[in-house]
């Protein structure tokens, strides 16, 4: 028996490599204003003021994390409620080997325990990060 394969969504293809393209070349462009700015700015902040800076840029580069927390979070729990991987009505990237049954479930259990570790990493060091911060403070 021949393994059955998922095709590959062109149309979502074309649009993640459209937006990796265009956060690409808004990074690019707006970086050297930016860190100009920014260089600017910290000369003439208060150390308070660079502190909260600092975990406010932290805590939102943890959002990233969190998302893809709960994308793994509601795609393991998809998964292990139709026994199949990919989940039925799934768009993916690249044709994809659908898998059922025990190993199907493995991976759903798999998603969900990267989900869990997203998750409380990201608290974990959300709660560090305004601790140390905390501490700074009171020097």
């Amino acid at each position: 028996m021949e393994p059955e394969y998922l095709p590959a969504d062109r149309r979502l293809r074309a649009r993640v490599l459209a937006g990796a393209l265009g956060v690409l070349a808004l990074v690019a462009l707006g970086m050297p204003r930016f860190t100009a700015w920014l260089r600017a700015f910290l000369q003439q902040a208060e150390v308070d003021t660079v502190l909260l800076l600092l975990e406010l840029a932290f805590a939102t580069s943890l959002l990233g994390f969190v998302l893809c927390g709960v994308a793994c979070l509601r795609l393991g729990r998809r998964v292990l409620a139709h026994a199949c991987f990919p989940p039925p009505g799934l768009r993916v990237l690249r044709p994809t080997r659908v898998v059922r049954g025990a190993a199907a479930r493995r991976w759903g259990y798999t998603l969900v325990a990267v989900a869990v570790v997203f998750l409380l990493g990201s608290a974990a060091c959300l709660w560090y990060v305004h601790q140390t911060i905390w501490r700074f403070s009171l020097l």
